[in-house]
């Protein structure tokens, strides 16, 4: 589900800019992810020793959703893109 001026500027352009300017979406948001990715796990690393006030758990496990989700985010789009990079339009 594409934002609706991003879905009207697509359908003027021919398929092969329209599967260029895709790829190029994926490529930023896999980017995004993997420095969400990178830098969450060292948020993680440095947090792990401190300990939360109100559940006493490790603040480095409440972070480790930060790395987690953005593991999860990179392999959907990576999936995204090789079926692009894989279609035939």
């Amino acid at each position: 589900h594409q934002h609706i001026g991003v879905e009207n500027l697509l359908e003027k352009v021919s398929a092969g800019a329209r599967r260029a300017i895709e790829l190029v979406g994926h490529g930023v948001m896999i980017a995004v992810h993997v420095v969400l990715l990178l830098y969450g796990a060292q948020l993680v690393s440095r947090f792990l020793t401190e300990r939360a006030i109100t559940v006493d758990i490790p603040v480095g496990l409440i972070y480790a959703i930060i790395p987690l989700s953005a593991a999860l985010m990179l392999i959907v789009e990576i999936i995204h893109a090789a079926q692009l990079l894989s279609s035939r339009e």
